[in-house]
């Protein structure tokens, strides 16, 4: 044995002096793995004799650690404080898709991290009284917080109507002593009071194709003639307000907060609010058109005078009133045309030739706006462009429906859709982030365990092997293998058309939808992480320390993999462009050699013969730093995520909840607002 050889093993094995049994193996171990003729040993015997005679220990690796701990505890805390809203989202999304929507508030007063900062008051704005476990009983609660607050009231007439079917105990009384003007509580007791009331008559395909007004029977006098009565009693009433926008405004200046999952969480409230008394509204346009054909039989001028006025009385006290929904205004539209037309008939009939002129030029209009209505495109366009091709999960669901109720929408443009849309894309991004971050965490663990698979021996070893690696190689190790794969599928993602973010992500692209283009990015990412380290860190240790065995790798295949990894990315992207199926089977051919070249090496480290089980020691001890870096980079990635999230959905006035716009979103309010001026118009109704 010369003496650079010597001098080495004695380097090697110095933290085993004291361990003399131990210091034998690793002498003779040593002796068998470095050749006799190995050149250059005197330079890592100095790098061993620099190690050993530095006083204090880096503790930059160890700070690594710590790091990565005090985010990730950051983000599990975070994460769990979002974990209802994102779970109020599943459900929404469900509901959407199934349009079944229910009015049970109780999951949401569940939700600590809002409710921990209302007042008891809000509270029972926002939910009734939590005491209780009926909705009724709930908004009993409601009422009684703010007795003469009509819109308190109603809120729990609804409530109690739709547990009970019927009227509470001294309704209209009640409705005359805190707003005594207001009709809208005598329509809501007409409603009430005509369930089961009337039937409708069969009719004929023609006549359904013409939209002719339907026949009725009256299954029940009595119950009839009360709504009609009060249906009468209306037309005397000065105003008419169903306090719905008031109460939702209210409820939303409370309700909402500046984060994107917040106003997610406002949204689904706002789903599980029914629409005011729709159900109901039907019914009082059944009942003017089932009384117009029985005055049109019995032929009394008086009596059909009386009744125009009254539906008179009605179109006006709905045209005054702020619509409380989309759907709300669908409902009063259908309640006019059908009554319209049989009253004209009546008027006819009776003489009352301006009457029925008037009342003919409404039902014309109404049935002009829904023909032209039904005339336009089913696609929704804007700019050229299909609206689901750049909308946002959300606005994809709920815009098209509401821009084709009415026949003038109101403008929207390509820059509208992009807030929203990134929004999607930054929550998917978040999403990717999150399962490479546990990943990369179960990853890391796995390596740093690693080292208890080995002897005490080897162990040993391996640290004084890891010893010989400078900052330099630290900085190869992480800026190559960690840094750079992460900013080129950043740069490709975000700054190129190929990451796809100017479409929507559920767009249908072929076979796949868009959302499969950034997965795959991403995923292209992880596996450039696991892999771009070990070959740095082989490379890196051939320069340290070839004499003990460590050799680059050298393998085309293994650099073919590497290259057909970041080839990937862009590959994939190209599903912007086009529809083939190819470009999935292409991109997923390409990345293939590389994670079977990953698996490989895991197995190998598994299954390593005993002369190489040092070397796999101290790569598993070198790898645990770069995937510690790489998951703490996930994290930094998922809080920036986030902060771009955050300013996309600031930015987004087609669909962030805003009180000012008491709807599902603030376009939803705006096209709710022109179906009432749609409806005015047609009606002759000028504010």
């Amino acid at each position: 044995m010369n003496d650079s050889k010597k001098n080495l093993i004695e380097a090697i094995t110095r933290p085993f002096t004291e361990q003399t049994e131990i210091k034998i193996a690793a002498t003779g171990l040593m002796d068998h793995l470095i050749e006799d003729d190995a050149k250059e040993l005197d330079v890592i015997t100095n790098r061993l004799n620099e190690v050993d005679a530095k006083k204090r220990k880096p503790i930059w690796k160890w700070a690594l650690f710590l790091l990565l701990s005090l985010a990730s505890i950051i983000f599990i805390v975070k994460l769990y404080q979002s974990s209802l809203a994102i779970g109020s989202v599943a459900t929404m999304m469900r509901q959407l898709m199934s349009l079944s929507f229910s009015a049970d508030l109780s999951l949401f007063s569940r939700n600590k991290a809002i409710m921990r900062d209302l007042s008891r008051q809000e509270k029972i704005i926002l939910f009734g009284d939590d005491r209780y476990t009926s909705t009724a009983d709930r908004m009993k609660g409601l009422w009684d917080s703010e007795p003469a607050n009509p819109a308190y009231y109603l809120e729990y007439a609804r409530a109690y109507c739709s547990e009970h079917e019927k009227l509470p105990a001294d309704f209209l009384d009640i409705g005359k002593k805190i707003d005594p003007q207001n009709a809208w509580f005598t329509y809501f007791a007409a409603a009430v009071t005509a369930k089961d009331s009337l039937k409708k008559k069969k009719q004929t395909k023609s006549a359904q194709e013409n939209r002719e007004p339907p026949s009725w029977e009256i299954d029940d006098p009595k119950k009839f003639n009360d709504a009609i009565e009060l249906l009468k009693y209306a037309r005397n009433q000065s105003q008419c307000r169903n306090y719905h926008c008031e109460l939702t405004k209210k409820r939303l200046e409370i309700l909402l907060r500046p984060d994107y999952f917040s106003s997610l969480y406002c949204t689904f409230y706002l789903s599980n609010l029914s629409a005011p008394d729709v159900i109901r509204v039907i019914r009082i346009g059944d009942l003017f058109g089932a009384k117009a054909e029985l005055i049109s039989r019995e032929k009394q001028n008086i009596q059909t005078k009386e009744w125009i006025d009254s539906f008179d009385s009605f179109i006006y006290h709905v045209m005054t009133m702020e619509h409380g929904g989309l759907v709300e205004g669908i409902v009063y539209s259908a309640c006019l045309t059908a009554p319209a037309k049989r009253l004209s008939i009546a008027a006819e009939e009776v003489g009352l030739s301006e009457d029925a002129q008037k009342l003919q030029k409404i039902h014309k209009k109404l049935d002009e706006r829904h023909k032209l209505r039904k005339s336009l495109p089913s696609e929704v366009r804007i700019e050229g462009k299909l609206f689901e091709e750049r909308s946002s999960l959300l606005s994809g669901l709920l815009v098209p429906a509401g821009y084709r109720q009415v026949v003038n929408p109101p403008p929207l443009t390509l820059e509208d859709l992009k807030p929203g849309r990134l929004t999607d894309h930054e929550l998917l991004s978040i999403a990717v982030s999150i399962v490479l971050w546990l990943g990369l965490i179960l990853l890391m663990s796995s390596v740093w365990l690693y080292r208890f698979r080995v002897s005490r021996l080897i162990s040993g070893l391996s640290v004084r092997v890891k010893g010989l690696l400078v900052t330099s190689d630290w900085l190869w190790i992480i800026g190559i293998g960690v840094i750079l794969p992460t900013i080129y599928v950043l740069l490709i993602n975000r700054l190129t058309p190929l990451g796809c973010r100017g479409l929507a992500i559920m767009k249908d692209q072929g076979k796949f939808v868009v959302a499969i283009v950034p997965i795959s990015q991403y995923i292209a990412l992880g596996a450039l992480v696991v892999a771009m380290p070990i070959l740095i860190a082989r490379w890196r240790f051939s320069k340290r320390a070839s004499q003990l065995g460590f050799n680059a790798v050298n393998s085309k295949i293994v650099w073919i993999a590497i290259i057909g990894g970041f080839l990937r990315v862009p590959v994939i992207g190209l599903k912007s462009m086009t529809d083939s199926f190819a470009v999935i089977i292409i991109s997923y051919l390409l990345l293939l050699p590389l994670l079977l070249w990953i698996a490989a090496v895991a197995l190998k480290a598994l299954f390593s013969s005993s002369n190489k089980i040092i070397y796999r020691s101290a790569m598993s001890r070198v790898l645990a730093i770069p995937y510690a870096f790489a998951a703490l980079c996930m994290i930094g990635l998922i809080f920036y995520f986030y902060a771009s999230l955050q300013y996309w959905f600031e930015k987004d006035s087609l669909m962030k909840i805003d009180p000012r716009f008491p709807g599902m979103s603030p376009y939803e309010y705006k096209v709710t607002v022109q179906l009432r001026e749609e409806i005015r118009e047609a009606v002759g109704y000028k504010p």
